[in-house]
């Protein structure tokens, strides 16, 4: 019997988590602003997500989409500007969306641009690889400042 229950709670545990990471995606995808203050309000912004397959984060999923209002509130929240999911950051997702007001976002809050993917790829590969001409000179510009603040501090 407490097996049975056990069982049951773990799917309904199961089941909330699923539902909760649905909400994220829905709320982004949908440009939901009220719906995205309740998710912010009641649920951790740094918490990975499962979306479409694929570990993420919220802000994340947000520079993904180019989201600016939505990465805006996710930085004011506390979301870390630098956390991997996948080995992918949200500097590497406003830079494969094309996103420069998100990336100026990011940059703002402390984001590095030096971190690479499981593929080796920076924010600059993936600008360049999409076509994102004018963010990837801006990339380029804060990526050899940041080279050059590196190199200082050592």
């Amino acid at each position: 019997m407490k097996q049975i229950f056990l069982g049951i709670f773990i799917c309904l545990l199961l089941a909330q988590v699923g539902f909760s990471q649905n909400e994220w995606k829905e709320t982004i995808d949908g440009n939901y602003a009220s719906a995205f203050s309740k998710l912010v309000a009641s649920q951790s912004v740094n918490k990975p997500i499962v979306i479409d397959n694929h570990t993420t984060t919220p802000l994340i999923y947000a520079c993904k989409k180019g989201n600016v209002d939505f990465v805006k509130k996710l930085i004011e929240k506390g979301a870390r500007v630098n956390q991997r999911a996948e080995r992918f950051t949200p500097a590497m997702a406003a830079a494969e969306s094309g996103c420069i007001e998100c990336m100026n976002l990011l940059l703002a809050a402390g984001a590095s641009l030096l971190t690479k993917s499981a593929t080796s790829k920076t924010p600059f590969d993936y600008a360049v690889e999409n076509g994102h001409d004018d963010l990837a000179k801006l990339i380029l510009a804060k990526e050899t400042r940041q080279k050059e603040d590196v190199k200082t501090q050592n």
